[in-house]
């Protein structure tokens, strides 16, 4: 019905902040984007509660605040729930009105039209544009402690099963050197056959043990290879949290594990 794309939030100073009135944007980007934080979870609430307006106004106290991508989504996921669309629209076109450069502003501008268009307004004609403003790296939301435990019990998990392969890898490679040091003792019997039934005999079972040795030796090369790569994405970062980046997924493929993801 309505996705929520999550936003950390943090306490703030009461002399300065109010849960009720918009505030101006703080000169300080960090305070700004706890801010935005704490207007955004405010438009969640108002969204689990149906009330549609009082959500698309937090959220876009939100955007003013610290410009994000994930709050112009629920932005326009809202405008298809509210029941006031001129009220919508109207909120809109005063964001659009308040922060003219936005980097944003093409998106609401065609909120704002397909809201009138409900209506059976017809769009106003704006003046040209201007040049584009300079692009605004906007900063990506902090994940929430859920999301920092979930990364970690995954890490751990992989690590886990990469350990668990390298032992596997150790037990597969000593049975190819059993197998080899066989291999060995057959040829030797081979040799000293007396009959040419003993040497065929020992000459075959030489062979099998050699391939099974190569076999062997190649499963232990990919287990190890596939444990060490998977203990090292599992790794904890630097802070300890379990997540240094790199996301990882292991499942089943037509031949065997494969490992898919970013590194």
């Amino acid at each position: 019905m309505f996705a929520v794309l999550t936003l950390s939030s943090a306490a703030v100073c009461a002399q300065e902040y109010s849960d009720t009135t918009c505030p101006k944007k703080p000169p300080a980007d960090k305070r700004a984007q706890r801010w935005a934080g704490r207007w955004f979870v405010k438009g969640e609430q108002a969204a689990k509660q149906a009330k549609f307006q009082e959500a698309l106004d937090s959220f876009l106290c939100s955007l003013h605040l610290s410009p994000h991508q994930n709050t112009v989504f629920n932005v326009a996921q809202l405008t298809n729930l509210v029941e006031d669309k001129s009220a919508a629209a109207a909120s809109i076109k005063k964001f659009r009105q308040e922060h003219p450069e936005s980097e944003f502003d093409d998106e609401l501008a065609d909120l704002a039209v397909s809201l009138d268009k409900s209506q059976g307004i017809a769009p106003a004609e704006e003046p040209a544009a201007g040049p584009p403003p300079p692009p605004i790296d906007a900063p990506p939301p902090e994940p929430s402690s859920g999301e920092a435990d979930q990364a970690m019990s995954k890490n751990k998990a992989l690590r886990g099963v990469g350990y668990s392969a390298i032992g596997a890898a150790g037990i597969t490679l000593i049975v190819g050197i059993v197998l080899q040091g066989m291999a060995g003792a057959a040829k030797k019997d081979a040799d000293d056959a007396a009959t040419y039934d003993a040497f065929q005999r020992s000459e075959d079972s030489m062979k099998g043990c050699q391939g099974g040795a190569v076999a062997m030796f190649v499963v232990a090369g990919v287990l190890a290879g596939a444990g060490i790569l998977m203990v090292v994405v599992g790794r904890p970062d630097e802070t300890g949290k379990g997540d240094d980046g790199a996301h990882v997924e292991v499942a089943a493929g037509p031949l065997g594990a494969a490992i898919h993801g970013r590194f």
